[in-house]
């Protein structure tokens, strides 16, 4: 049978078996087959002394993260080979101080917690073993750095709650009034870069919108020549409507403004300059008795408007 040697043995080990008589061998000489058997001395070791990879503040628990390997130069296939991953740390340790979790048998890191936000976190640093013996040996170490990237969960937030502006009846391409937003995203990225439009509400197409050079204003102006004494504009920022409807009456009655907000209060009075005369818009509390829920605007014309 073979014979089993330990690694790393000093010996001796037999080359060969003799019978030594009368200086002379009794038997044909035996071939005699030894196995080393493997020893737990090599430690693992990474592929890389540090990864750094990205993740988005938005991805939900599961997501794969990055992939971590460490290599053992012990025999393939036994317990000294077989390697177990973990996080030794998490820094910062908020929101929780599991937020990610590691695949022991194959190094895969994933999103394990919920609070990922690039505005309060923006990088994690995780250590990570490889031990051998099946988790129980020898360890090699790394270290993993996340860039917690942008997603768009903030919405934009207009700079005032009133806009006005003025202008005459039969001006095109002029500026009525600018609308400044602010946006807590990655600044110059998708997510923070606005987009106004005009939804609603302008059915000849009187004003156009513009988003300004810097990606943080919307600009109204006057599309064409007015033909008729109404105003009634929807405005979208990104996926939020605000809605401003006024109906102009005659100076004898009034008409109430309607305002349907589904995130900021957004309202924009125009002063149309029309053959010296003035209409005046102006905005009243709630407790007004023709309204019941939304403050509405009052609209004066004069005679020669009518």
């Amino acid at each position: 049978p073979p014979i089993n040697i330990p690694e790393n043995s000093n010996g001796p080990f037999p080359l060969k078996m003799v019978t030594l008589l009368a200086h002379a061998d009794v038997e044909d000489p035996m071939e005699i087959i030894i196995n080393v058997i493997d020893m737990n001395d090599n430690k693992p070791i990474f592929e890389q002394t540090s990864y750094v990879a990205e993740v988005a503040e938005s991805s939900p628990k599961g997501t794969t993260v990055i992939q971590v390997k460490a290599t053992d130069a012990d025999e393939p296939g036994n317990d000294n080979s077989i390697l177990k991953y973990m996080i030794l740390s998490q820094e910062p340790k908020l929101p929780s101080d599991s937020m990610f979790a590691i695949n022991s048998f194959n190094g895969a890191i994933m999103v394990e917690g919920v609070g990922l936000d690039r505005e309060k976190y923006p990088e994690y640093t995780l250590e990570i073993q490889a031990a051998d013996t099946k988790g129980e040996g020898l360890t090699g170490k790394t270290k993993v750095t996340l860039n917690v990237t942008d997603s768009n969960d903030n919405p934009p937030v207009f700079t005032a709650s009133t806009y006005q502006g003025s202008v005459d009846e039969n001006a095109v391409g002029v500026q009525v009034v600018k609308m400044s937003v602010t946006d807590e995203d990655e600044p110059n990225t998708p997510a923070w870069n606005a987009n106004f439009k005009i939804i609603r509400g302008d059915p000849d197409k009187l004003f156009s919108i513009e988003t300004g050079s810097n990606k943080q204003e919307g600009i109204i102006k006057t599309a064409k020549v007015r033909k008729q004494r109404r105003s009634d504009l929807v405005f979208k920022l990104n996926k939020f409507c605000f809605v401003l409807k006024v109906k102009f009456g005659t100076h004898q009655k009034y008409r109430g403004c309607v305002l349907k907000l589904s995130f900021t209060l957004i309202t924009t009075g125009v002063y149309w300059h029309v053959a010296n005369d003035t209409i005046h818009i102006m905005m009243y509390p709630n407790n007004a008795p023709e309204t019941i829920f939304h403050d509405f605007f009052r609209v004066w014309l004069a005679k020669s408007f009518v």
